[in-house]
């Protein structure tokens, strides 16, 4: 009787053997899957960054049209830039550094009109590497992501052409004094950026 359960037992090990290398392919697949989802999430990040850099970029664009319309009293000018419409030239470059910065590569991007902004595709700059899922050492995360230029403010009613000049924003009201001495203007209060779906 001993000597059928010592049989019984030999019978096991294989079953291990078989069971921990399972567990073991289940774990590297896992861990591969893991690392894909880290590196798209990377991807990602690089693509708003992206976005957001050459939606900045375009509107910091405005600034000295904004300046010279206050210089001037010039309401008009300053009310169609407050429309937000009026933006500069194309500044795929910003998004092409932010994506480099961002162990990315660019891919493409893309003025975008109603809200302005810029749709910008990247993709890793490194493949996923080798692992037990066939095929991953020349796969790359690909992401996209646009990012508009909204207005937040407009003139306030009653405002004539010489300063201080006021205006109504989504966030009170601001006012710009060229004679007070800690003025300053930071279109970051007239426009909002955000990332758009």
């Amino acid at each position: 009787m001993t000597s059928s359960l010592r049989d019984d037992e030999g019978q096991a090990i294989p079953l291990y053997l078989v069971a921990g290398v399972a567990l073991l392919f289940v774990a590297l697949a896992f861990f591969t899957v893991g690392r894909a989802e880290d590196s798209r999430n990377r991807t990602q990040t690089a693509a708003d960054a992206a976005a957001i850099a050459a939606a900045k970029a375009d509107r910091d664009e405005l600034r000295p049209a904004f300046l010279d319309a206050l210089d001037s009293g010039d309401l008009e000018a300053l009310e169609e830039l407050l429309k937000g419409l009026d933006f500069g030239p194309d500044h795929c470059a910003d998004a092409q550094a932010y994506a480099a910065a961002n162990n990315a590569t660019y891919v493409s991007c893309n003025a975008v009109d109603g809200p302005p902004g810029y749709e910008v595709e990247v993709k890793s700059a490194k493949s996923m590497g080798k692992s037990v899922i066939d095929g991953t050492e020349n796969k790359h995360a690909q992401a996209k992501a646009t990012a508009v230029i909204e207005p937040r403010c407009e003139l306030a009613d009653g405002q004539d052409d010489s300063g201080p000049y006021r205006f109504t924003c989504d966030q009170g009201e601001q006012v710009l004094d060229e004679d007070n001495p800690e003025w300053g203007l930071d279109l970051g209060d007239f426009f909002k950026i955000r990332l758009s779906d």
